[in-house]
């Protein structure tokens, strides 16, 4: 037998009728989930593009203050990650009740910790973006605590409107919430422009400005759920048991430790490029904020796998309204150890699409910092740093299409604990990482985009040989038990 490559592998031979998903099919859901991701990333683009043309030690200040915001947010983007894989698999068993204790259990989650990182943010903010700032960039933190709190009064709505979202992209409607996000990117932009470059109200204009539009896009999205589902807002959020609680934090619960792999990978490449000085810290803001502008490309392709994988395993698992696949059934389709032939054409398809993704993201991202640097800053030493680490930013988005594509997988695959041990890991060797470069005083803006870098190669590597190893595997292999 001749070698097979590894794509090759993964199409496998075909499936039953229904179990395939079309190319065309899987672009008609990424775009506007694009345009649904894209929504943080262009929010605090346009927050640095703005107070940067008016002020670098404004523009710096937002470095720790949008990581604070943005990082206790995403940790709790665990809720919108259970939402859609919990909430996929309940349509494709055809079960009416669960979808909606689903939606209605993670809603009630989202709004009690929201408010928990509402008054987290008001009372333990100003220290803790003092010793993120540190003594290097001392003069930025008043300024960072303003924006902190005006964007922590959010926080509810922001939790919201993760779970409506990720609810509407569990049934595979991704039009909704990409209305809701033009929306709010429109109320943004105005509110911008005519909070902190016509009344000059600085950090705080633009906090208002995007707290104001994540508010207006949550409402929308609730309004939508509501008409939907014919429900008042009481019953559309509802209080789970402990016992209800208690199982969907055990499928959440993996999915924040490797989300605090992520933040704290994240968090410390910020705080080593504080330690660089202002002019430094005002670039890696610039940097960090394009690079995330782009992960959402990829973060798209997760969020594809994680809404149409169950779906295909259904299928393949023979699964119809009249006659659904039971839990166990399909709970041995869609795994990696039972990987059947659907789903890995499936995978197949993402990986190629991810590789496509990578490679544009790195080209375009190229494009900004280099050609259109006017658009965030017109300070000559700022624009030197950027340009020299312009390289590091365009590899280091090369891979994230394809690592964020067999997240996606994993995630569907619910291969929870091996995600949650990877990202322990990789946590442990950057953050070591960065602090020997520290205590050997070798710390620079370069040398943060290279951790960035090997950090981001690291992950594809891992979670690409997971899925090859099972998918190179004969058969009877993988459904041995």
């Amino acid at each position: 037998r001749g070698a097979r490559s590894l794509r090759d592998r993964l199409r496998g031979p075909p499936g039953p009728e229904g179990s395939s998903v079309s190319t065309a099919e899987i672009f008609r859901f990424v775009v506007p989930t694009l345009g649904i991701w894209l929504a943080g990333p262009i929010l605090s683009l346009i927050d640095t593009s703005v107070v940067g043309l008016q002020s670098t030690v404004q523009l710096a200040s937002l470095g720790p203050a949008t990581m604070l915001c943005d990082t206790i947010v995403y940790l709790f983007s665990f809720l919108g990650v259970a939402t859609t894989n919990l909430l996929a698999s309940a349509l494709a068993k055809r079960n009416t009740s669960e979808s909606r204790r689903v939606v209605g259990h993670a809603m009630a989650i989202a709004l009690i910790a929201g408010i928990g990182v509402m008054l987290f943010v008001q009372l333990a903010g100003p220290a803790l973006l003092a010793a993120i700032a540190g003594e290097a960039a001392a003069d930025v933190v008043p300024s960072a605590i303003i924006y902190a709190r005006i964007r922590g009064l959010g926080a509810p709505a922001s939790l919201l409107n993760m779970v409506a979202q990720a609810a509407c992209l569990g049934s595979k409607d991704s039009v909704t919430p990409l209305f809701a996000v033009l929306v709010a990117g429109l109320v943004n932009l105005v509110g911008d422009v005519l909070l902190v470059t016509v009344l000059h109200t600085g950090v705080m204009g633009a906090a208002v400005a995007t707290t104001v539009a994540e508010c207006i896009a949550t409402v929308i999205l609730v309004r939508t759920l509501l008409k939907r589902t014919g429900s008042q807002a009481e019953s559309l959020i509802q209080m789970p048991s402990k016992r209800e609680l208690s199982s969907f934090l055990g499928f959440a619960g993996p999915i924040f430790l490797t989300l605090l792999g992520k933040t704290m990978c994240y968090c410390a490449l910020t705080y080593c490029a504080t330690s660089c000085g202002t002019d430094n810290l005002a670039a890696h803001q610039i940097l960090i904020r394009v690079f995330f502008f782009f992960t959402t490309f990829g973060d798209a392709l997760s969020q594809t796998a994680q809404s149409f994988l169950p779906g295909v395993a259904a299928a393949e698992a023979g699964s119809t309204k009249d006659n659904p696949a039971d839990d166990k059934k399909l709970r041995e389709t869609l795994s990696l150890r039972g990987m059947t032939p659907a789903v890995r054409r499936f995978i197949a398809q993402i990986f190629g699409m991810g590789v496509l993704v990578g490679s544009f993201n790195a080209m375009l991202a190229g494009v900004i910092p280099m050609h259109l640097p006017g658009l965030f800053t017109t300070d000559p030493a700022i624009i030197e740093l950027i340009q020299s680490v312009v390289p590091l930013l365009c590899l280091a988005l090369v891979s994230h299409g394809s690592t964020m594509a067999f997240e996606g997988v994993l995630l569907a695959c619910r291969d929870l604990s091996f995600l949650a041990r990877t990202y322990a890991f990789n946590s442990v060797v950057t953050l070591a990482a960065l602090l020997f470069m520290q205590s050997a005083g070798i710390m620079s803006l370069t040398n943060v985009w290279l951790t960035m870098l090997a950090f981001q190669f690291g992950r594809v590597l891992e979670c690409g040989a997971r899925i090859g190893f099972a998918a190179l595997r004969p058969r009877s292999a993988r459904a041995a038990p």
